[in-house]
């Protein structure tokens, strides 16, 4: 006896039984089936009235009011034909949502670019107080260290309202208001005015300038492929981090220096004056370092490493990098 078509009959009103005609399959193993509540239009060859559309309705209506136990039983008395026909529509449902959310806009892939529109505007904003910059984008940032705090931007209008300057942790951050988003326009210059740092980081591409710089510890971290410069600065400790392809230079004096090289970036301390001098580089980075008294080099890769002065020299060269001394002072 078909069950689906006694179901047909039941909701139909219908006192007689339609009878299967067909000869009976082979018994096999039952195929895993999707619960009862995805169920999709089946063929004519499960019920001989109605439609598929009413044969459709008809099934989930019955399938609705029985025990889980009978409907999972009614359902693998189906076809084979059939349980495949309704096991791949299932998967396709469920797939449905996630290629939605797969082929959103190209935009989800890479950063947004804005064009400027060529009329320059300049904005003044007051962050708060903070003893670190962070640049996270394109552009030039000058860092001027006095009695006040504020930022000064000035770049096209439309590009304006999509700078964000925050104050997190005590650093201010420079970036983007939308993540990934760049500028394309040759007018951008912040100027931040500071009353003391003591850590600067850039993660892109960007440029920073800072005039006298002075601390106990101050740290300089370049992730990408941009530039610090820092004229007149004054430390008792200061570190240095390149992780990418980027550049530091500094002027000035200090106790003890910490370079450490990851990428091929290049460090241009000739002209600090300092103490004691430790330099580490994994990659193929150069390093220009001014020692008094001690200099620990410790070189990983095909970088290299020159010095000034007549330190104490530690030389720990694995690869094809190199040390070797410049000259007794910087011209």
């Amino acid at each position: 006896m078909c069950i689906l078509s006694e179901v047909a009959a039941k909701a139909s009103g219908q006192s007689s039984i339609l009878q299967d005609r067909r000869p009976a399959a082979p018994a096999r193993r039952p195929s895993p089936v999707p619960p009862a509540g995805i169920l999709f239009p089946p063929t004519r060859s499960l019920s001989q009235g109605g439609g598929p559309r009413r044969d459709a309705a008809i099934l989930s209506a019955h399938t609705d009011h029985k025990p889980k136990e009978e409907t999972m039983l009614e359902l693998k008395t189906i076809p084979a034909a059939a349980r495949g026909i309704v096991l791949a529509a299932g998967l396709l449902a469920a797939a449905a949502p996630l290629s939605q959310a797969v082929a959103g806009p190209a935009s989800w892939f890479r950063g947004e670019r804005v064009q400027g529109n060529g009329k320059i505007v300049k904005q003044s904003r007051e962050p708060g107080h903070f003893s670190g910059i962070g640049l996270g984008m394109s552009g030039n940032v000058e860092v001027r260290v006095g009695n006040s705090e504020s930022v000064t931007i000035e770049t096209d209008e439309n590009v304006l309202p999509l700078i964000e300057t925050v104050v997190e942790n005590g650093t201010l951050k420079i970036r983007p208001v939308k993540k990934d988003a760049s500028f394309d326009t040759r007018n951008l210059r912040i100027v931040v005015q500071a009353r003391a740092l003591e850590k600067i980081s850039v993660g892109g591409s960007g440029n920073v300038e800072v005039n006298g710089m002075r601390g106990e510890r101050l740290q300089f971290d370049v992730g990408g492929s941009g530039n610090i410069n820092v004229r007149g600065l004054e430390g008792a400790s200061v570190a240095v981090s390149l992780g990418g392809s980027g550049s530091l230079k500094a002027s000035g004096m200090a106790e003890n220096v910490n370079v450490s090289i990851g990428g091929s970036g290049k460090v241009a301390l000739g002209q600090l004056q300092a103490r004691n001098v430790t330099v580490s580089i994994g990659g193929s980075g150069e390093a220009t370092v001014w020692a008094k008294e001690s200099l620990n080099t410790n070189v990983a890769g095909s970088g290299d490493i020159s010095y000034y002065g007549d330190p104490r020299v530690n030389k720990n060269v694995t690869g094809s990098g190199s040390v070797r001394r410049a000259g007794g002072a910087p011209q």
